[in-house]
């Protein structure tokens, strides 16, 4: 074979030579009419190159080294990049102690049990929902909601139970008052964090808050919002832990992070990438520099519609996949159906199988900080972060997150989005497959369940309009008549 395919006579494109070569094209229009702007106000550019990002005052780090946003270890996971934590909802159809041992069977590594909208959870409950569950191998993830001290005396009954010793309990108990209150538009719960990080002091490898912006993501946050309302809801957090005397070194080791991975792939990315770095901004101030953060990031449900459910398998399929680039320690995949009534068999099967596909074959975790170095994801990371400063700053103006949230501060920031976002779909400018764009008329719409949460930052689903259009017409779906109006032809003559 020829050497000639190794050599290269091209000379170095630069970017001068590219921009004269952009000009050419527009005709005279300016370069940034090839931006495009987000709903929240993110730009994003048609190419990126070194000179839009000054690596001269690179701040990334290394990864599993502060400030943490090339990730949280040096060491990748190659048989378990990040646990596969699926979700489960006591008294909801597919989410029994059969699917539970199913999924774990399936390889699942982590069981999440979402207590938000279950009006009681106790002990005997857990003890059939977990049963055959070994606890000192699974841990458990909870979204415990207001059943805070619940969910702490149903953990410990069942340790009991099992007699897990507390070096051996694995557990995220995830309390988020803060966070519980804005889905409930409700009053925050009190939390005694003396008496939590008391429970917590023994098991080392249980943590016990949560920083979550999942709820304000459903109720229509831009990434940047979302973030700047998790680094308001740590530093609350920080604040009551400091006047209580809790270790700041502590709060940081029993604190997690919960956002949403959405079909926004290299948002997603940028977004669990600038969560790490705000979270060390943060703790930095502390002399806190040698604690990453534990990552929780879930398929978002804002863009999942019950019209044609299987579209929402690529959907959560984008999100596992940035999640996973992005570096999340736990990552819970909704199975297709997850905005109807019910799951099944099936479509649970499809959810932990997402994961493992994307695990066993992408391999992503044999890689470290697969983005990294890349100038769009590079700038977008810190871009993104700058914004989420910039907002977590306003809502201190306000006096904190708690304040910002019972005063109405944060719907008002959050609603302009949410209406922009709705009006693109709307308009079809946002493209939504099997709803706005090529739906199946063959498939009969689900039933949807009861949107998450009260109040103004309740659950709010992008495709819920067109999904009402199609209720009405469902019954009896109209026919179009198509009739071709024209002069006839004059017969053809050989």
């Amino acid at each position: 074979m020829s050497d000639q395919l190794l050599k290269s006579d091209f000379e170095p494109y630069s970017d001068a030579r590219w921009l004269e070569a952009v000009d050419s094209a527009l005709k005279g229009a300016a370069l940034d009419t090839l931006n495009s702007l987000e709903p929240g106000g993110m730009t994003r550019q048609p190419l990126y190159r070194e000179t839009d990002l000054e690596m001269a005052d690179n701040n990334s780090g290394m990864p599993g080294l502060f400030p943490f946003m090339r990730g949280s270890s040096n060491a990748p996971t190659p048989y378990l990049p990040w646990h596969i934590a699926q979700r489960f909802v006591p008294n909801r159809k597919g989410s029994d102690n059969r699917a539970i041992l199913m999924d774990l069977a399936g390889g699942v590594s982590a069981v999440a049990i979402d207590l938000t909208n279950t009006a009681s959870f106790d002990h005997e409950q857990a003890q059939k929902l977990l049963s055959g569950v070994l606890l000192d191998i699974a841990p458990i993830s909870l979204m415990p909601g207001t059943h805070i001290h619940d969910a702490m005396d149903i953990m410990e009954g069942l340790w009991r139970d099992q007699k897990v010793t507390n070096t051996d309990c694995k557990a995220y108990l995830n309390a988020d008052p803060i966070g519980t209150s804005a889905q409930n538009g409700k009053p925050q719960i009190d939390l005694d964090l003396k008496h939590l990080f008391a429970w917590g002091a023994e098991r080392e490898n249980v943590t016990l808050l949560c920083a979550s912006g999942q709820m304000y993501h459903s109720a229509g946050a831009s990434e940047a919002q979302e973030l700047g309302m998790i680094i308001a809801t740590l530093v609350d957090y920080l604040r009551a832990a400091q006047k209580d005397d809790i270790a700041i070194e502590l709060l940081a080791q029993k604190t997690t992070l919960a956002l949403s991975a959405e079909t926004d792939f290299f948002a997603t990315i940028a977004k669990i990438r600038a969560a790490r770095l705000l979270w060390s901004q943060v703790f930095e101030q502390f002399g806190v520099k040698t604690i990453a953060p534990i990552v929780f990031a879930e398929t978002s449900e804002r863009c999942f519609s019950t019209v044609d459910p299987w579209a929402n398998i690529p959907r959560a399929t984008i999100a596992t996949l940035a999640a996973g680039i992005g570096g999340a320690n736990l990552i819970t995949v909704a199975p297709c159906t997850s905005v109807s009534e019910g799951d099944n068999d099936l479509t649970r099967r499809v959810a932990r199988n997402t994961h493992i596909i994307l695990q066993e074959e992408s391999h992503i975790g044999k890689v470290m900080d697969p983005a990294g170095g890349a100038w769009y994801i590079e700038k977008l990371t810190r871009d993104l972060a700058t914004q989420a400063w910039s907002i977590f700053q306003e809502i201190e103006r306000q006096g904190g997150m708690a304040v910002a949230l019972s005063s109405g501060y944060i719907e008002k920031l959050i609603a302009p989005i949410r209406v922009e976002r709705q009006d693109k779909v709307n308009l079809r400018n946002i493209a939504m497959i099997g709803v706005s764009e090529f739906p199946n008329l063959e498939e009969a719409p689900l039933k949807a369940r009861t949107p998450k949460g009260e109040g103004p930052l309740s659950e709010k689903r992008l495709a819920v309009t067109i999904e009402q259009l199609r209720q009405i017409a469902e019954p009896s779906k109209p026919s179009v008549f198509l009739a071709a109006i024209a002069r006839p032809l004059a017969p053809h003559r050989g």
